[in-house]
């Protein structure tokens, strides 16, 4: 799976299928793109979409569980959500980010002490034992 920074929106390509995330949406890119924009469970030529309203999305990709926010989860909203592997967020906010527990956080935010990568590239057998952060450049 590879994650990248374009054009002002998230895209995580997988073996499966494709993403781009912004604007609060979640497009499922295929011969008929299928944009998610509401809470509620979704499924489109292999990737797997659970919104959980308030802009924030489950994305089940290549055996990743991919949850791209905006703001802090509620309790709700975490329990929805289930086990992460990797948050993608503009943020670089760790209050943001902590509860829900990732290996990985991905953000376009300056992140001290991490050297930015034009893109991520990451598959479930190669996920870090301890956390990571991954600052993305455009």
């Amino acid at each position: 799976m590879e994650i990248a920074f374009v054009k002002g929106q998230f895209k995580i390509k997988g073996k499966t299928g494709s993403v781009l995330i912004g604007d609060g949406k979640v497009n499922i890119e295929s011969d008929n793109n299928f944009v998610v924009d509401s809470a509620g469970e979704f499924e489109v030529g292999g990737v797997s979409v659970i919104g959980l309203g308030g802009r924030a999305y489950v994305i089940e990709l290549d055996g990743l569980r991919i949850c791209t926010l905006e703001n802090k989860l509620t309790d709700a909203q975490l329990s929805d959500a289930g086990a992460i592997d990797i948050t993608v967020s503009q943020t670089g906010d760790m209050e943001v980010i902590k509860p829900i527990d990732p290996w990985v956080a991905v953000t376009t935010a300056k992140v001290s002490g991490v050297e930015g990568v034009a893109k991520y590239v990451i598959t479930k057998d190669k996920l870090p034992t301890e956390f990571a952060t991954v600052w993305l450049t455009s």
